[in-house]
């Protein structure tokens, strides 16, 4: 039995006589008006479906941005570090006599850090408590709050935090390529000047001879 013909069986009875003593063209009314409750209960049920998922990606697709934007700014900081030394290297490392033409390349495993100074105070509340039996318990509660220090500059009174210590970017490795690695001499004086640089063992400076144009 179709669809249509089921909202007539219900309306006329199942000998087909009309239960509501209803003309054909009020039957005709009743049918379209069913026929449209249907259809707008289905298109609420598919509604509340599809938003109901919508709802649910944007949180997992947020999250996963804000690792990558992270992650990319992590990257962008530590490439940026490393051509910075980079540069410097080259530039002090080509006043060294017999050096010649050379490239750097260094190789960090982290950047550099800073530890600011924050200014913590401490509130130390103790209370008695006793239960019916005559037993008692102290109870300690402790709350720490911590605020940045910051000082006003002297161009521009802006703010800026105050910084206690500075840690340097831990260096993985350097690859120097000199055109006068050829001789042991300049060869080792491009090794203690990058060992004395950058603070690293000699097993970290790798240097090797340009070819010459």
């Amino acid at each position: 039995m179709k669809f249509p013909e089921s909202l007539n069986q219900l309306v006329k009875g199942q000998e087909g006589k009309d239960k509501f003593n209803l003309k054909n063209n009020q039957v005709k009314k009743v049918n379209t008006l069913l026929l449209l409750a249907v259809a707008g209960v289905l298109i609420m049920i598919f509604a509340g479906v599809f938003s109901s998922q919508s709802d649910s990606s944007p949180g997992v697709s947020n999250q996963q941005s804000d690792v990558e934007i992270e992650e990319a700014s992590y990257s962008s900081s530590i490439e940026a570090q490393e051509k910075a030394l980079s540069t410097h290297l080259e530039q002090v490392l080509g006043q060294v006599a017999g050096v010649g033409e050379l490239v750097v390349t260094v190789n960090l495993l982290s950047t550099s850090e800073q530890e600011l100074a924050i200014n913590t105070s401490a509130i130390v509340k103790t209370t008695e408590e006793k239960d019916q039996t005559g037993g008692s318990r102290i109870i300690t509660e402790k709350n720490e709050n911590g605020e940045l220090v910051l000082v006003k500059t002297s161009q521009g009174g802006q703010e800026q935090p105050v910084i206690i210590k500075q840690y340097k970017p831990e260096v993985q490795g350097v690859l120097v390529v000199a055109e006068g690695a050829r001789e042991i001499k300049i060869k080792a004086e491009i090794i203690r000047a990058v060992e004395t640089l950058l603070n690293i063992p000699a097993h970290k400076v790798h240097v090797v001879r340009k070819e010459s144009r």
